[in-house]
């Protein structure tokens, strides 16, 4: 059929990819923790780690399940089991997907939110600065010494 090189291959490339994304994603919490944060981030972060982590540990269970999937639907043989195998592999692969969407759109929403107060103080801000300024230059125009010649 096909040779067993490529498949192992490719699960060996995806489990060490799932085994060093989980180790970054400990090493990314462990610094977070070390920051003091407030109770909404702190939460927010906990969530994203144990998405992150879920979708990192079901891409080593895929990689083990396909490098060992040619191997275990021969040793069985059963026509219905090599369908429900394979069927649980891309089940397993769908909810990865949905994981990962889910993470996108939380990060999005976010972030999204921190941005927009970030610009509803920016506007406050503008606003403060052009007050200050209309306040000094009206100073500036009921003072008779500092007063264009006309």
């Amino acid at each position: 059929m096909y040779g067993l090189w490529p498949v192992a291959a490719v699960s060996i490339a995806l489990l060490l990819v799932a085994i060093a994304l989980m180790a970054w994603h400990i090493r990314a919490w462990e610094a977070f923790a070390q920051c003091h944060a407030e109770t909404a981030e702190v939460n927010y972060r906990r969530r994203q780690f144990r998405r992150r982590m879920q979708t990192s540990a079901m891409l080593a269970l895929a990689a083990m399940a396909l490098g060992t999937g040619d191997w275990v639907t021969r040793q069985v043989g059963a026509p219905w089991f090599v369908v429900v195998y394979w069927l649980a592999v891309c089940l397993l692969v769908c909810w990865m997907a949905a994981l990962a969407l889910i993470d996108a759109w939380s990060s999005r929403l976010y972030y999204g939110r921190i941005q927009q107060q970030c610009r509803l103080e920016e506007i406050k801000l503008q606003g403060e600065i052009r007050r200050l300024q209309a306040a000094r230059n009206d100073g500036e125009a009921d003072n008779p010494a500092k007063k264009p010649p006309s």
